[in-house]
């Protein structure tokens, strides 16, 4: 999904406000073009997209890292902030591309969200909360196992969350 097309169909279904992040945020940080061109045209969702999920940037001049904000080994300087999670663990670009949030009770450990921006994007999009029906949760299963089928793995951030959905019923 292009950053256009999220823009344009999140604004269709949601009043939550999109996050944009300057371009001048990702001077010198090493993310990837694309990255940098979907979160500073269309942005994530700031609030409410994906459960306990907050995105932004704080108003920093630049994308910290986790070593920065944290305080912490020069080894996660190649994890760059754009926001938390309800337990205040750092969500961030990962060196690939990729998505996470760090485990800040358990040193920092990596757990994986998504394998880009944009499915991340897509995800928040069609994340069907906890209320939804059984047909709205199997799509949205659907969805992640052919667009990322290893948000669904043990262990990441997506079956965590699905698990909820087990426990809330």
């Amino acid at each position: 999904m292009t950053p256009e097309e999220f823009k344009s169909a999140w604004e269709k279904v949601s009043d939550e406000p999109l996050s944009v992040f300057p371009i001048s945020v990702f001077e010198g940080t090493g993310v990837s073009p694309r990255t940098q061109r979907f979160l500073s045209v269309a942005g994530l969702p700031e609030e409410g997209a994906a459960p306990y999920l907050s995105i932004g940037t704080s108003g920093t001049e630049v994308l910290e890292t986790v070593s920065e904000m944290w305080d912490l080994a020069p080894e996660f300087d190649v994890y760059r902030v754009i926001g938390n999670n309800g337990s205040g663990d750092p969500i961030v670009l990962c060196p690939d591309d990729s998505i996470a949030y760090l485990n800040h009770d358990n040193e920092f450990e990596e757990v994986y969200i998504n394998k880009d921006v944009s499915v991340f994007a897509e995800a928040a999009l069609f994340y069907p909360g906890f209320e939804a029906e059984e047909s709205e949760k199997a799509r949205f299963i659907e969805f992640l196992g052919k667009s990322d089928p290893r948000a669904l793995e043990e262990g990441s951030f997506w079956s965590y969350t699905i698990l909820d959905w087990d426990e809330a019923d």
